[in-house]
């Protein structure tokens, strides 16, 4: 947010994480498309350093199939620099695959053609997506009762 960058929101985070009685951290992923994954790599680094939070247990991230790109990206840095138990469901991106979109506008039509620079190889294997650790998913009926059961599964582990 161009009022809140989030270095600043990070800091402002940590500095609560750090007074307060917290018991376990959750960082919500579904849905995100990506953008920079750099953004979030001090938060990652500065959770990393922190045992309290960076322990089995005490750091959740949640994934869905709307997680792909520099999310996806965050949210395998996060399974791999971390102790971080991963729910919800496989990730709409494969964590090696192509990234660093561009784009151009073709003269004549004017349309935006897109276009990938860069192959990341995140893992040896070659996963079809970023598995959960635990697989919850979110039926219909949760949806309308107004229910979370990612978000229930992360609060209840």
């Amino acid at each position: 947010m161009p009022s809140q960058p989030f270095a600043g929101f990070s800091q402002e985070l940590l500095s609560f994480l750090d007074t307060r009685d917290v018991d376990r951290l959750i960082i919500e992923l579904r849905d995100n498309p990506g953008g920079s994954s750099a953004i979030l790599d001090p938060f990652i680094e500065a959770i990393r350093s922190r045992p309290r939070f960076n322990q089995t247990g005490k750091l959740f991230v949640l994934i869905n199939r709307g997680t792909y790109s520099s999310g996806m990206l965050n949210a395998n840095t996060l399974q791999l620099r971390t102790r971080a138990i991963l729910i919800g469901e496989p990730t709409g991106g494969k964590p090696n695959s192509y990234g660093e979109v561009r784009d151009f506008t073709l003269p004549h039509s004017g349309l935006t053609v897109n276009y990938s620079t860069r192959f990341f190889r995140l893992r040896t294997d070659d996963p079809p997506a970023l598995m959960p650790d635990v697989f919850v998913g979110h039926p219909w009926s949760a949806f309308q009762d107004g229910r979370d059961p990612v978000l229930e599964a992360a609060l209840s582990y």
